[in-house]
């Protein structure tokens, strides 16, 4: 079964990795409360259930992206693939409607950071996918 983390960020600002507890079928309400954190971090959940038994790659090393300001007040989400090593790769826009500069200048830094890398219940090194949603705001 293939896992999607969902990682927040802001352009020009900070790396927020949302890495929700693992979920197991047999606890009390606190899983309910744990559930409904998940929906609100990952509004692209499409199945019933996840398996979050690993820990997520988590940026060690970020590059802020430079872009126009024209860009301000823009959003997108950008995916890619956290190899077994920590290097992001397969990057690209979920939504090809979006600015192909921005998304360029984007994945220009993002392709530069680096991870350590995921690991699975059994503490095994993996890649896992990643989707960053990306908002641009004025510098302060």
């Amino acid at each position: 079964m293939k896992k999607t983390l969902l990682l927040a960020a802001v352009v020009i600002a900070l790396l927020a990795p949302a890495a929700p507890a693992a979920e197991k079928p047999a606890k009390p309400a606190k899983k309910k409360a744990r559930e409904e954190e998940v929906l609100r971090m990952d509004p692209l959940r499409v199945s019933g259930r996840y398996d979050l038994s690993y820990s997520a790659p988590i940026a060690v090393r970020i590059i802020r992206p430079r872009v126009h300001l024209k860009y301000v007040g823009m959003q997108f989400d950008l995916k890619f693939t956290v190899d077994r090593f920590g290097n992001p790769y397969n990057l690209g826009a979920t939504d090809m409607m979006v600015d192909s500069e921005l998304v360029f200048q984007v994945i220009s830094a993002v392709r530069a950071w680096q991870f350590t890398p995921a690991q699975d219940s059994d503490g095994n090194v993996v890649e896992r996918k990643v989707i960053l949603p990306v908002i641009v705001v004025a510098p302060i």
